[in-house]
């Protein structure tokens, strides 16, 4: 059952630094923003994101090699930002409040947003707009989007 005080058009412009919930009270509205959700992490440099640096082994040949971290402090913020996008979208979801989502994110964020969805929020995904919206208002995304969401 959909909570009808709400808009159930939503647009989602996402990007490493942070992700803007838009909604339209129909399908041919301008957007309003809702609510933005930031990565706190995203401009701090990459070194002082490390809490705790690879360590140091010995190889064959008896030399110190270092030990590589499998993914970079940066890729970690970034999907812990994904992972709270799709937790506010399930809550959308789980309200009622959504119909259905447009995304508008750079690609490394969209494949991030995939991987945490769940099944259901990602059936409610009606359009995918690969693009960095970290400069985009309201106006301009809604210049990019489909005349009907």
């Amino acid at each position: 059952m959909r909570n009808h005080s709400k808009p159930a058009i939503w647009v989602l412009a996402a990007h490493h630094q942070a992700g803007s919930f838009y909604t339209a009270s129909s399908p041919s509205a301008d957007l309003t923003l809702s609510e933005t959700i930031e990565n706190d992490d995203a401009d701090v440099r990459e070194r002082d994101l490390h809490r705790h640096q690879p360590g140091h082994m010995m190889n064959d040949a008896g030399r110190r090699t270092s030990l590589q971290a499998h993914s970079t402090a940066r890729s970690l913020t970034a999907s812990d930002l994904a992972r709270r996008l799709a937790e506010h979208i399930e809550s959308l979801r789980l309200s009622g409040s959504v119909e259905r989502i447009h995304l508008v994110a750079e690609p490394n964020m969209l494949g991030l947003l995939r991987e945490h969805l769940t099944k259901p929020a990602a059936k409610l995904i009606s359009s995918q707009l690969v693009r960095d919206p970290a400069h985009d208002d309201g106006e301009s995304l809604r210049r990019v989007l489909p005349n009907y969401l």
